[in-house]
């Protein structure tokens, strides 16, 4: 295969893909410093974001990435030899199976390994705030689906324990996300005495971290997980209690009294349960409002 690579392709490839686009007009080395930068671009795009600049602020730098690149593409276009017998890396063939190959890898991971979110709401304030992005661990827990939509389910295989964090279905709503900290287990007794939490009869430790105004913080411990919740004390708490069945889950949020939960729609079934989070990004600069 001697023909001279397609500038318009190569152009369209260094703009959108530009490891592809170097892979096709022959660059190997150049392909794997353009796959370095484009990650390092990735990292970099994900720290902006978690510091809250403005999308208008940075996108000239990825215009400006996409420019250099297909400028480059045409450097060595110009001065491409005469009878250059291509590399099989450079066949459309290749290339295509070479992006398949990419995106299934990127699919795999998202479906059955972690998966990203954003958190839009304050129900999991002060743990988790607006704005910030949680990473969320899906192997093991049995459902397993790509961008909403579900692909395989299975029995989960993971144990959970009080206090973790889970990203789940939503059981009035399947297609809406919740993220919520796992209080009670399968069998499980919980209380309610206002906002005095107990589990089969022994009252959960918590200890005051700071109070402003009507706002207190508290720090609660379950198991070995030790967090921070948020009362406020204009809000009268429920008394209750709940027997967890088998396969449920009960849940609440950490902002105990913004937070819709177990304690209003009922036990989270198990099976909803798309994995733990595993990895909290806050996001800086940005304003909560309750």
């Amino acid at each position: 295969m001697n023909a001279k690579p397609k500038v318009w392709f190569a152009c369209c490839l260094a703009i959108f893909l530009q490891p592809l686009a170097h892979l096709y007009v022959g660059s190997s080395k150049w392909a794997i410093g353009y796959l370095v930068l484009g990650i390092a671009a990735a990292i970099a795009d994900i720290w902006l974001q978690l510091h809250s600049f403005p999308l208008a602020e940075y996108a000239p730098m990825r215009l400006s990435f996409a420019l250099v690149s297909a400028l480059h593409i045409l450097f060595i276009l110009k001065k491409y030899p005469k009878n250059f017998v291509r590399k099989w890396y450079s066949r459309w063939y290749a290339l295509i199976g070479l992006l398949v190959l990419i995106y299934s890898a990127i699919v795999g991971v998202r479906v059955f390994i972690y998966e990203p979110f954003q958190i839009p709401s304050t129900s999991m304030s002060p743990s988790i705030n607006l704005g910030d992005f949680i990473l969320v661990e899906k192997w093991g827990y049995g459902h397993y689906n790509f961008l909403g939509v579900p692909l395989y389910k299975t029995a989960m295989i993971k144990k959970l324990q009080r206090g973790d964090l889970v990203v789940f279905e939503y059981p009035k709503d399947p297609k809406v996300r919740f993220v919520k900290r796992i209080i009670g287990l399968p069998g499980d007794e919980i209380t309610l005495n206002a906002k005095s939490l107990s589990i089969k009869g022994m009252k959960v430790s918590r200890d005051l971290f700071s109070a402003e105004d009507k706002q207190q913080i508290y720090l609660e411990s379950l198991n070995q997980n030790r967090y921070k919740i948020k009362l406020n004390s204009d809000r009268s708490g429920l008394s209750q209690t709940w027997a967890v069945p088998a396969g449920h889950y009960f849940v609440m949020g950490d902002n105990r009294d913004n937070s819709n939960d177990s304690r209003f729609w009922g036990y989270l079934p198990q099976d909803h349960i798309l994995g733990k989070v595993a990895l909290i990004l806050p996001k800086k600069n940005k304003q909560i409002t309750e």
